[in-house]
């Protein structure tokens, strides 16, 4: 028995050196470290506030000048999005919504009131909606058809 043991003990050696020899160690090489081109970027430096205020001040793209007032863009803006009697503004075309396949417009009157208006019907000023586009309105009035844009200075 001690001897089977023993040789059992020798196998295990004998098993453990030939999976030892069979390992083969990489060998570790010392890289030196490459001069790296990167360098991080530096931030572009800021203005100052005060600078930057004063040169949009001089862009000046919140109001109209004078030659933007007599523009074609506010001219049709005001010219059709309105529902107009006699010069005298009368509604405004405020927006067209969708419930399903139902469209309805949306029109606010002079008094800041809005309205709720569908194919058919009949407009403050006594225009009778034609039909509801995307983003247009056909009206009837006075034996003349009219199209009136949501977003009139959008497209021309």
């Amino acid at each position: 028995m001690f001897k089977r043991i023993f040789i059992l003990f020798i196998a295990a050696g004998l098993a453990s050196l030939s999976a030892i020899w069979q390992i083969q160690v990489p060998i570790v090489e010392t890289l030196e470290p490459v001069d790296d081109a990167w360098v991080s970027s530096k931030p572009s430096p800021t203005r100052h506030w005060a600078t930057l205020y004063t040169e949009l001040r001089q862009l000046d793209p919140w109001t109209f000048s004078e030659n933007k007032k007599t523009s074609s863009f506010s001219k049709n803006a005001d010219k059709n999005t309105r529902g107009k009697i006699g010069g005298k503004t009368k509604w405004k075309l405020a927006g067209i919504v969708q419930q399903g396949y139902q469209r309805y417009v949306l029109i606010l009157d002079n008094k800041n009131k809005m309205s709720q208006y569908r194919v058919k019907s009949i407009l403050p000023n006594g225009e009778r909606l034609v039909s509801i586009g995307d983003d247009f309105i056909q009206v009837w009035q006075a034996d003349e058809m009219k199209i009136i844009k949501l977003y009139p200075y959008l497209t021309e």
